[in-house]
């Protein structure tokens, strides 16, 4: 059971997934014998695989693999066997193994995926050049991922982008099924695997729409109220939205889960008979029972309404389909139990963790060279920049920006300077010097008299024209580096040398200065073009003039 994951989980579709893992792939959870103990892994059944061993908490166990903080705070994977060994290396973020990969995420660097063995699967940095800065585990073979402009997309196991990121918010797959949503439109959109848009409605609330048991579970607004129906996969409505119902869930024998108005929840049949009254502060499936809630206190519930426990507990964790036991907390303590509510009375435990399934990594690495490169592609192979030519007049650069510059600000100044589209991680700017000023005084003769004579004619200014015979000279290109790139401009001014290079420039020299470090190229086209490249230390911003 899953729901779009802009926003955080519910705790019903957490509950569902880690029952469906419990199942499926987690094998192991993280224990602690006695409060003063190291932390282990333990199986469902009450045996401890590894004990007293790790300072931090370890993850859970995924495909026979998990995870761990080392001292230096950085996670590493281990092998899930008594004499455990390590595999890849050490991680800012980890994500756990579904599909026989994880997302990892190293330092300073973008999110990769890792195989078993812990070598490199593939690294997923960037999206038709935009950086991707999440991705989630798989699931059914695929694993959404994010861009920096807040796209969701989808990529295989192999890596390889299977669905374009076009949505705002996405579901991971259920049963070859995501509920989906797009900018500017209030629907939801069922997809396939392959992308397809099955079919498409409005919801009353996107964010809790999910999809289980091939079905898709959808809200509605009926008198101001969000209420709960479900529909299949083509979109027809099994069972319609009504006031009855301010949540649904899937439960065991084609039981459904109801909430009702005030939030006690039971159980009906897919004819809407009631099962069991809406009596309980919760209701989870687990497995072929039902563990309740009541008074802030949980128990075991068959499917009949059979109450097997009394509500004695702070916590259990979910059972499994095939599952025979699992851990239930009461005070301070956390008991080994049978699906009848039998206790283990030789296996009491201090802290067993209840086990995550959905991890998302995020990764803010920058790739320099990359986000440099945009800024230098405003370079034109003639050494002009951007739309500005050789030929461009003052008042044909005022022209191309929109530009309306007020005369004191140009009055004796022989360039023009205006702010370009500001890339993701630098503030741009264009200057342009020109041959002459940029503007100059539009006359007007008029006849001055005075005391000593009839008068005469004299020039006088009358306002300010742009000079038609100013042409540009020498170009340059100012960038600041922000955000995430702050304090790296020596990383910035390399990788601008390193464009210079791959662009067919020729370094001449290089000059080191108190608060400046310059180095000067020069290309051969059908003239030949120039270049300075300077970064300004105090002030952190790099500057690139070039010319003929």
């Amino acid at each position: 059971m899953k729901r779009l994951l802009s926003i955080s989980l519910l705790m019903m579709v957490i509950c569902s997934a880690c029952n469906r893992l419990h199942e499926n792939e987690i094998t192991h959870l993280a224990f602690k014998a006695e409060e003063d103990s190291r932390w282990g892994l333990i199986d469902w059944e009450g045996n401890p695989l590894i004990e007293n061993e790790f300072t931090e908490e370890p993850s859970s166990v995924f495909e026979g693999r998990f995870s761990v903080k080392n001292d230096d705070g950085l996670y590493e994977f281990y092998t899930a066997e008594k004499k455990f060994r390590k595999i890849g290396k050490e991680y800012v973020q980890v994500g756990h193994f579904n599909n026989g990969l994880a997302p990892v995420v190293e330092k300073d660097k973008p999110v990769s995926f890792i195989h078993l063995d812990g070598t490199l699967a593939f690294v997923f940095d960037t999206y038709k050049n935009e950086p991707v800065i999440s991705v989630s585990n798989f699931s059914e073979g695929l694993a959404y991922f994010k861009t920096l402009s807040g796209k969701y997309g989808y990529i295989d196991t192999k890596g390889k982008v299977v669905i374009d990121a076009i949505y705002k918010g996405v579901s991971l797959f259920e049963d070859g099924l995501s509920i989906v949503q797009k900018d500017n439109d209030d629907n939801n959109y069922v997809i396939n695997k392959e992308g397809k848009e099955l079919f498409h409605y409005r919801p009353s609330d996107s964010d809790s729409d999910f999809i289980a048991d091939g079905k898709i579970f959808y809200t509605e607004l009926i008198s101001d109220l969000k209420c709960f129906g479900i529909m299949d996969k083509n979109g027809n409505k099994i069972l319609k939205a009504s006031t009855k119902y301010k949540q649904l869930r899937p439960a065991c024998k084609d039981y459904l889960i109801f909430e009702n108005k005030v939030g006690n929840e039971g159980l009906i049949d897919k004819k809407e008979n009631i099962i069991i009254r809406a009596k309980y502060e919760g209701l989870y499936k687990a497995g072929d029972i039902f563990i309740y809630e009541h008074n802030g206190r949980k128990g075991i519930l068959s499917c009949d309404g059979t109450e097997i426990t009394e509500p004695k507990y702070d916590e259990i964790l979910l059972f499994g389909e095939k599952g025979k036991y699992s851990y239930a907390k009461d005070d301070n303590e956390w008991v080994l139990i049978d699906k009848k509510g039998n206790e283990s009375s030789t296996k009491n435990f201090y802290k067993i963790s209840v086990p995550e399934w959905y991890i998302c990594v995020n990764s803010d690495y920058v790739n320099i060279q990359a986000e440099v490169n945009k800024v230098l592609k405003y370079i034109n192979n003639d050494g002009s920049i951007d739309k500005v030519t050789y030929n461009t007049k003052p008042y044909e650069f005022a022209q191309i920006y929109s530009a309306d510059y007020k005369v004191s600000d140009l009055i004796d100044k022989e360039y023009l300077l205006w702010p370009l589209n500001r890339e993701r991680f630098f503030k741009v700017a264009l200057q342009v010097n020109f041959t002459d000023k940029v503007i100059k005084p539009n006359y007007e003769q008029k006849w001055k008299e005075n005391y000593y004579d009839n008068g005469r004619w004299v020039n006088e200014i009358t306002g300010y024209v742009y000079n038609e015979y100013a042409i540009p000279e020498t170009f340059f290109l100012k960038f600041e580096p922000i955000l995430k790139l702050v304090g790296h401009d020596k990383e910035v001014f390399e990788a601008v040398t390193n464009w210079f290079e791959a662009s067919g420039f020729t370094k001449l020299s290089t000059e080191n200065e108190d608060n400046i470090t310059s180095v000067y190229w020069e290309k051969n086209t059908s003239h030949k073009i120039h270049a300075g490249v300077h970064l300004y230390k105090k002030d952190k911003y790099i500057s690139v003039a070039i010319g003929k």
